[in-house]
């Protein structure tokens, strides 16, 4: 039922729907993905070219108001498509909510690594909660109101993600300031 008058309280029942919605998604996504390794469709995938896409696709959703840059090196990544594009797109999210003005995404090649670093401005992440932020439903900070807290599970997912990849992920103070989260993946070419 759509009420005469968008703008009152229907708008704001429509909001929290929409976020219940995620949230039941989220977890239904958490909870399978710990089933079973999922059939993985490894590919050569342009990780730079990626993140740009991805950052294009979320700019409306969840990066207004916010410089983001795509920085580093153009390096191919032995990768499933479909899952890494979702453990930086959550990344990309997390640091969305934290960040005051500035969103890098930055991929290095070292010698038989790939690194992707997303960074913020933020208030970053206190260093003994550094170990615990990718446990499911673990949220640092309770008090955070809904628009910056979710369920807990992004994190979560980015690490099961990353390990399927036989990878590494972890979280450390950016040189802008916030939280720097990092991913590894062993470099294939």
């Amino acid at each position: 039922m759509q009420p005469n008058d968008p703008k009152a309280p229907w708008s704001e029942m429509h909001q929290d729907v929409n976020e219940l919605e995620r949230l039941i998604q989220e977890m239904l996504d958490y909870s399978s993905s710990g089933a079973q390794l999922p059939e993985m469709n490894l590919a050569e995938i342009p990780i730079k070219q990626l993140c740009q896409q991805l950052v294009d696709r979320i700019a409306m959703s969840h990066l207004q108001d916010l410089h983001v840059s795509v920085l580093g090196d153009d390096v191919n990544i032995l990768a499933d498509e479909h899952f890494i594009e979702r453990a930086i797109a959550n990344l990309l999210i997390n640091g969305a909510r934290y960040a005051t003005s500035t969103l890098n995404i930055t991929i290095e090649k070292h010698a038989n690594i790939i690194q992707i670093n997303i960074e913020d401005d933020g208030a970053g992440v206190a260093k003994n909660m550094r170990d615990k932020i990718f446990n499911p439903f673990y949220r640092p900070d309770e008090s955070r109101n809904r628009l910056k807290g979710g369920a807990g599970l992004g994190l979560a997912i980015v690490k099961r993600i990353v390990d399927w990849h036989k990878g590494k992920c972890f979280v450390e103070t950016s040189q802008l300031g916030g939280a720097k989260f990092v991913i590894q993946l062993i470099n294939h070419f």
